[in-house]
């Protein structure tokens, strides 16, 4: 496993890769000084198999986006499906991962079963959001941009946010101000959100919402601008891989071993 390091240009050599994402525990975090997590793990066993040396990087989302946009490296974890992103990755088929987002609010403010998009804008709650995320549609539609837009408007968009909408650079902040009653609420991805919370010690302050807002596919998009010559034949063949693998017990017993 590689130890977290500097924001350095991707590697030239060709059996080498720079593997870079947002704090996403359990899926992609650092602990004790390394990135691990759940697709940590996956992707160790497939890029292995394929001959590959990787590096593991986490960094702020914005950040991770611009090393994107800069061909700075090779892949980016935890990356979904967006049209604003096409021109910058390849998005294998295979996903990594899928999850439902829910909102987060300190507990006993409000009754779960009511607290959803509309409810939250009409109530006037302050919303914490990651900076650069790209959440879904429907959050953009009832808290649009002060362009009026109401779509995602890219990972390094200047735009003016909607007035309800609180950013930040790390889930773990928002989760802290929903604790301390800073903002009302916060969208998570909801094992994200409770494994987060257990690591920063308030799970025991923080409840979320009932039904979720929406949910969400995760691959891990491989870079078009990286340097490396073979970047689109990798992906193909970890789509590959990635597919058999899910069907194997070792996948099952990679999932199993953070989330129990």
């Amino acid at each position: 496993m590689c130890l977290l390091s500097l924001s350095l240009p991707a590697q030239a050599s060709t059996k080498k890769l720079l593997v870079i994402g947002e704090e996403f525990a359990p899926y992609e975090f650092v602990q004790d000084g390394q990135v691990v997590g759940i697709d940590i793990d996956i992707c160790d066993r497939i890029f292995a198999k394929l001959g590959y040396d990787v590096e593991y990087r986490i960094m702020p989302w914005k950040r991770a986006w611009y090393h994107v946009e800069k061909g700075l490296a090779d892949v980016v974890l935890t990356t979904s499906r967006k049209a604003a992103r096409e021109p910058f990755v390849w998005y294998p088929k295979t996903d990594m991962w899928q999850g439902d987002f829910v909102f987060f609010y300190q507990k006993g403010r409000f009754k779960p079963e009511f607290l959803d998009l509309h409810y939250a804008k009409t109530q006037g709650l302050s919303v914490g959001i990651i900076q650069g995320n790209s959440y879904h549609q429907s959050v953009w539609q009832q808290f649009p941009y002060g362009n009026g837009r109401d779509s995602f408007q890219g990972d390094l968009t200047r735009e003016t946010l909607h007035p309800q909408l609180y950013p930040v650079a790390s889930l773990k902040q928002n989760l802290l101000k929903v604790a301390s009653g800073r903002v009302d609420v916060t969208i998570a991805n909801k094992t994200y959100g409770m494994y987060t919370a257990k690591l920063l010690g308030v799970a025991d302050q923080l409840a979320y919402s009932t039904q979720p807002l929406y949910s969400k596919r995760y691959p891990a998009a491989f870079i078009k601008r990286s340097v490396h010559p073979d970047i689109q034949q990798i992906a193909t063949e970890f789509d590959r891989e990635l597919a058999t693998f899910k069907k194997t017990q070792e996948y099952q017993n990679i999932i199993a071993k953070w989330l129990n």
